[in-house]
């Protein structure tokens, strides 16, 4: 005997009354209601999984919800808040080769018809550009008076100009200047093939814990060769980068979501809220929470 379709919305109204309860009392619920709704007779030890399993699945559901919630793009009129989070990210973390594929791989990007003259829209749309890059290269590390004299220097040769397309290829060049100036502060003034190849897997596994054996592996090269080599290039052990790299992105969930803290440990692969609550405070001398209320 199951839940009849009629009578589910009644089922989920009924299980959303539920409230959050311990482990124990919620597998002897489900025991309960299994019992109820089958007839069969299940023990806790029935419904127990391995705990490495457990923070597997907590792991894929976090990832799922922040799919489905997290950076949708919105409806404003003048742009896309998934692309101006997506262009932020790349620039802020450093990532002027992924920025390069993504700027090829979507429409040009706008922000919707500012004015009546498209040659006025089009610079309009590189001073937007140019605020946005700035803001994100700062939170990357750039100096704040580089990162704005380098914009007050992009829309002022941008201004200068009365072709469409060259102020489209200007604005293009500017991104990519300001995603490879903050991976020159990264990973060092001439990053090599090894820096940059980790710098993109430590990117593309972020919400995952991450050992530096397993990267070495990932790059076809020994632990010890990869942990003296990266030191070497980028005046920093691949721990402290992969440490680091996470607390910039939780920075960026922080600032732009309003997932819960537990969610955002799962989803970046700490093993505890507690553990990331103290890497995060180690890392910006502010608790996750005192960066959201200041930041957000």
């Amino acid at each position: 005997m199951g839940v009849l379709p009629d009578q589910m919305p009644a089922f989920k109204e009924a299980m959303d009354t539920l409230g959050i309860m311990p482990r124990e009392t919620a597998l002897l619920m489900t025991c309960s209601l299994g019992f109820a709704l089958t007839g069969k007779h299940l023990t806790v030890e029935d419904l127990a999984i391995s705990k490495e399993y457990q923070g597997a699945l907590s792991r894929e559901m976090a990832q799922e919800e922040f799919g489905r919630n997290t950076f949708r793009p919105d409806k404003r009129t003048h742009s896309s808040r998934q692309v101006e989070q997506k262009i932020s990210s790349f620039i802020s973390q450093g990532r002027p080769q992924e920025l390069r594929s993504y700027l090829a791989s979507i429409p040009t990007f706008r922000a919707g018809t500012l004015t009546k003259s498209y040659l006025r829209h089009t610079k309009d749309l590189l001073i937007v550009e140019a605020t946005l890059a700035s803001r994100a290269a700062i939170e990357g590390g750039l100096a704040e008076d580089e990162a704005l004299g380098l914009s007050d220097a992009y829309i002022g040769r941008c201004e200068s100009m009365q072709d469409v397309s060259e102020i489209a290829d200007l604005g293009w060049h500017m991104l990519l200047d300001y995603a490879e100036r903050v991976e020159r502060l990264k990973i060092g003034n001439d990053p090599s093939p090894l820096a940059r190849d980790v710098a993109d897997y430590v990117h593309a596994h972020i919400f995952k814990p991450i050992q530096t054996q397993e990267v070495a592996d990932a790059l076809s090269v020994s632990r010890g060769f990869l942990s003296t080599q990266f030191k070497r290039e980028c005046g920093i052990s691949l721990s402290a980068y992969i440490r680091r790299e996470k607390v910039e992105e939780a920075k960026r969930l922080l600032k732009n979501t309003d997932q819960p803290l537990l969610a955002i440990s799962i989803y970046l692969g700490f093993c505890s809220q507690s553990h990331f609550s103290t890497v995060f405070k180690k890392a910006t001398g502010i608790t996750p929470n005192g960066w959201r209320k200041r930041y957000a």
